[in-house]
Parts: structure tokens; sequence; C-alpha cells
């Protein structure tokens, strides 16, 4: 059986359809019917790679030296990897939360502080009574917290003042540092915490529902607290 036929036979047991193959593997439909047709007989090594990942097969299979196509998965099995593989990060990284326990035994969790308080305008309560200590998965973090945990701290996001970005119940990760124009900052303006974007003069509200902040004006007292490096779901959380 050549290499084409192998693809094409491995992608119908799985019941995907041409286009779902074409687009994880990043090419049109036109050239995996070529390369199932073999219209084009030197598929590149790390093209087959990519192929037998997302067939859940191997290289060896799909180029003839092989006759065991299985990656020893049942079929609900492979009906479980291939919805995964196709849903979007965010929902991913809720998974893999979910089965932390059963994938690795040895989950590290570390205190970590979290401003949880908000105002009704949306901006949050800055200040050490305003915030707690939770235990959260320490592979969630940063690399680098362990090294310096008193530079990091968590905003919880409540309502839609930062849709459609950061969804309500995210953790927004925040660093101590300097911030640059583009990033999305935590800022305390006239004694209010806000998350903002950095603009020219501005400080940018993610929801166009909300109005920006001009900082134009000579009385204005900020201070940037840090920038968003990270969010952390509820399943972060132990």
């Amino acid at each position: 059986m050549t290499i084409g036929k192998r693809i094409k036979q491995r992608r119908k047991e799985l019941g995907l359809s041409a286009d779902q193959v074409a687009e994880r593997l990043g090419v049109d439909r036109t050239t995996l019917f070529r390369y199932e047709r073999g219209a084009i007989t030197k598929v590149p090594t790390s093209t087959m790679a990519k192929l037998a990942k997302i067939l859940y097969t191997s290289p060896v299979y799909l180029m003839g030296l092989s006759d065991a196509p299985s990656m020893l998965l049942t079929p609900a099995t492979l009906r479980i990897s291939r919805a995964y593989e196709m849903a979007p990060q965010r929902e991913q990284g809720l998974v893999k939360n979910i089965l932390a326990d059963y994938l690795d035994n040895d989950v590290i969790y570390v205190d970590f502080k979290r401003y949880s308080k908000f105002a009704s305008t949306g901006n949050f309560l800055y200040g050490d009574n305003h915030a707690d200590t939770v235990s959260v998965r320490l592979d969630k973090l940063p690399d680098g917290y362990e090294l310096d945990p008193d530079r990091y701290f968590g905003v919880l996001v409540s309502g839609d003042s930062l849709e459609p970005l950061y969804q309500e119940g995210d953790v927004l990760i925040v660093k101590d540092s300097i911030p640059d124009l583009g990033d999305i900052v935590v800022a305390v303006v006239k004694g209010e915490g806000y998350v903002k974007k950095i603009g020219s003069g501005t400080l940018m509200s993610l929801n166009p529902d909300y109005d920006d902040l001009s900082l134009s004006e000579s009385d204005v007292s900020i201070h940037f607290c840090g920038k968003i490096v990270g969010t952390l779901d509820p399943y972060a959380f132990k």
C-alpha cells in the first residue's frame, strides 16, 4: 500500500474529513488530496511527522515500514483525543487542569496573592487589605515565579468590563515590571485600581462600553502596578 493510500485509509478510519486534516496540517485540501493520490511522492519529513500525530499513528506506519497503524487507543479514546485537539486553547486548559491529578501525582501548590474585590465601575480595590492568599498550581504560573514570587499577584475578573479578551471568573496574572506602550496593565489612578491597555496619553478600556482614562491632565496621579502576563482558570486553584 502506498503512503497516500495509508494516509487516506487512516483518515477514513478515524472519521476525519479532508478539510479537518488539511486545516490541522496547515495546507489546503487540494494539497492533502495530492498526498493521498500519490501526486506528491516526496512528503517532507516534518509533514509526515505532523500527519502521523493528526492521524494518531506513526510515521513508520504511514511510510509502509510497519503494519500497525494504531497507537493502541480505543475508539472512544480517539474521539475524545480528536475533540481535545479541535477545542480552543482555553477549553484545552480546563481539561488539563481537571485531569491534572491523574496525569501527574507530583502537583505542587504555592501561595499566591489575589485581589478579588471589585467596585461597581469595573475597577478593583487595590491594597493589601483587599487581597487574599490562595493556593495555586505552580505549573500554571509563569516561569520564574519561584525565584521572585513577590513580583506577582492576581486580579479576579468580575463582570464584563474586560471582555472580550478576559471573561468573568478569570484571574489575571500580574507581574511587577515596567510596562510598554500597548501592554495591558494594572494601574492605580487617583487611588482607584484599573486594568487597561496603555495608549498614547490614554489608558484604553478593553471593553468599548467602558470609558478610556485620559492621562493628559496635569493633576492625574498614576501608579503602574505591573502588566498582565497570563491568566489562571478556576481549576488552577486548590
